[in-house]
């Protein structure tokens, strides 16, 4: 049942910490999916089995960027729209959203299917990886459709006044994968397989909650007949692309880790980097809830013009961001041993890992506030802004900084490469925020002159 608050009126503090409990809650376990495999995984078949699933994880990404990517920029219109009382706009962009979703998802199933070898060696499989590689990526890709269409309706239950449902289908689903991994890997001896299957049916699970949602009499979230609109695409592709890149990032910065790992260190640094993505995950994701928690406050505060009360929600968001970031890097110096230890028992790819984790741990201190500043960029409509963001700290200096610092300081260079992006992007965030809060200022100050 939908709850009854005005996200337009009520306490700022007290609507935000209403969305972010289940935003977190929500993002820990969409990553938990992953993580929960790769202890499954290192437990039952080791270093191999870790690189394998370390080669697959940009196909996950690409499912959940891809999600997000309609969930966000359709969900933000759909925000901006009920913030205007346009209800049937919101409907529209809603269902043209759900649509397209469904229709990529389709066609990355019948692709990723049809040319799964291909892109296994492409992503960095080996020999010795790439029969447990194709068995997870199979299972991944041939449910495609269900994993786009669980980060779309989860994030549409949360832009519908409905966070604690979106919470209830992640808790569900988390639970669910927890056991069926257990059972699939252990129990039944099947391998990575079992890993990916126990993830798949999980998803499925989740996306039905969140659906049924969408289908009762309180939830304005409602498919409806419409003309499509190339305009409203683009639109939505718009204010989407950002958190696209963002996810999608992933899945491009571990294929150039991979092959700079496998050159300098070989393939315990594979399996070392599979480790420290998997840990990543779970700070990455708590960053992530804090900004899908600010977003629709941030939306329909913006669509109702009450540009004072969407500063306040950014300003809240940023004490969290900046607070847990402190707490997520002193874990990674003081603990990377036993939080290490957690996956696998090989004590040399244990210490490999720890001694990387204290550099790239650095990286969180400086993380959630890049993340904050790409949310809100988008919420306000503002994609040149927000992709200028996400295209710098996902792509274009990562990259850059991984090929300098590795060719310069060897592997403590590779390990070094996340914390310099994200000081580099703290900078550039900064500066764009600090341009676009001016400008909205002095549009405030003529509309009261003008009055």
């Amino acid at each position: 049942m939908k709850s009854n608050f005005d996200l337009v009126k009520d306490n700022e503090k007290k609507l935000y910490l209403k969305y972010l409990a289940p935003g977190i809650f929500g993002m820990m376990m969409l990553a938990g999916y992953v993580f929960v495999d790769a202890l499954c995984v290192g437990r039952a078949l080791g270093g191999p089995g870790l690189a394998a699933l370390n080669v697959s994880t940009p196909t996950v990404s690409l499912m959940y960027a891809t999600g997000f990517l309609f969930a966000t920029g359709s969900s933000t219109l759909y925000s901006i729209f009920k913030g205007k009382n346009e209800g049937d706009n919101a409907r529209k962009v809603y269902s043209l959203g759900f649509i397209s979703a469904l229709c990529v998802g389709v066609i990355y199933a019948i692709l990723g299917i049809i040319f799964i070898d291909k892109i296994a060696y492409f992503l960095g499989a080996t020999s010795n990886t790439i029969h447990m590689t194709k068995q997870y990526m199979l299972t991944i890709l041939g449910f495609a459709p269900f994993f786009i269409l669980d980060i779309f309706m989860n994030v549409s239950a949360r832009n519908d006044k409905a966070p604690h449902i979106a919470m209830c289908a992640t808790i569900a689903c988390c639970s669910i994968n927890i056991i069926l991994d257990v059972l699939f890997v252990f129990g039944f001896n099947w391998g990575i397989f079992g890993a990916g299957i126990a993830t798949a049916i999980s998803t499925v699970i989740s996306f039905i909650i969140t659906f049924s949602y969408s289908l009762s009499k309180k939830s304005g979230l409602k498919l409806m007949k419409f003309v499509p609109n190339i305009k409203d695409f683009l639109r939505i592709l718009t204010n989407g692309i950002s958190s696209f890149i963002s996810e999608m990032s992933v899945g491009i910065v571990t294929i150039a880790f991979n092959k700079v790992i496998l050159m300098q260190i070989g393939e315990i640094g594979v399996a070392a980097y599979g480790i420290i993505a998997n840990i990543n995950l779970i700070f990455f994701s708590i960053f992530m809830g804090n900004s899908q928690a600010m977003q629709p406050l941030v939306s329909i505060s913006y669509g109702a013009n009450k540009f004072k009360r969407t500063f306040n929600f950014f300003k809240l968001g940023s004490i969290f961001a900046v607070t847990v970031g402190a707490i997520f890097t002193c874990i990674c110096i003081f603990f990377s041993y036993p939080l290490c230890s957690l996956f696998v028992n090989d004590t040399h790819i244990i210490a490999v890992t720890a001694s990387a984790l204290k550099i790239h741990g650095l990286a969180y201190a400086i993380m959630g506030m890049n993340l904050l500043f790409d949310a809100f960029f988008y919420s306000v409509e503002r994609p040149k802004f927000a992709v200028s963001i996400s295209l710098s700290r996902a792509l274009i200096i990562v990259l850059s900084m991984l090929f300098i610092l590795s060719n310069l300081f060897g592997s403590i260079g590779i390990w070094m490469t996340v914390p310099v992006t994200e000081v580099t992007t703290l900078f550039i965030g900064f500066i764009l925020f600090v341009r676009y809060k001016n400008k909205q200022l002095a549009l405030n100050l003529e509309n009261k002159q003008a009055a």
